[in-house]
């Protein structure tokens, strides 16, 4: 989508991952700093906490989005795997999503597809984006990037590739 493209040109956004590091003070930190906010999954579940919503949510598994796309609002921006519709029941109750294509496929625990780990990374996330075993690394950091954020902090992102 080309109205996203470069749109926070040099802002500073943050993105919130669901990992042990992130904590309730944190997340009201932020809040209090009015940046744009990327969040993933199940972060909804801390809503009864806190009176912080995120700008965005990004999605690629489809159980996920069944299970806490209903739990964002209307006024969430939703990036949801391509093909979403067609596998959660009343596609028509959620507002608000953007398409992303992404395959991932896997043989025996080996990636079959581009691997971000690899050096891939995506410079358009509406037109492909590459596998790095998290929403975080597949369609998170692609999509602040190319909506033009070049100072992107990491909450509660707890991923380690040295194993």
């Amino acid at each position: 989508m080309n109205s996203f493209r470069d749109r926070f040109a040099g802002e500073k956004c943050v993105i919130f991952g669901n990992g042990p590091s992130l904590t309730l003070e944190l997340i009201e930190q932020i809040n209090k700093s009015n940046l744009f906010t990327f969040s993933v999954n199940g972060f909804c579940l801390l809503f009864h906490q806190t009176d912080f919503r995120p700008s965005c949510v990004c999605m690629e598994n489809y159980s996920a989005i069944q299970t806490y796309g209903p739990l964002y609002s209307s006024a969430v921006i939703k990036f949801f795997k391509f093909g979403w519709e067609k596998n959660v029941p009343n596609p028509k109750d959620y507002k608000n999503i953007f398409n992303i294509p992404f395959l991932c496929s896997h043989d025996l625990g080996y990636h079959k597809s581009l691997f971000i780990k690899d050096g891939n990374f995506s410079i358009n996330p509406f037109k492909e984006n590459y596998c790095g075993d998290t929403v975080i690394l597949d369609f998170a950091i692609p999509l602040a990037f190319y909506m033009g954020f070049r100072k992107i902090i990491l909450c509660g992102v707890d991923t380690d590739y040295s194993i």
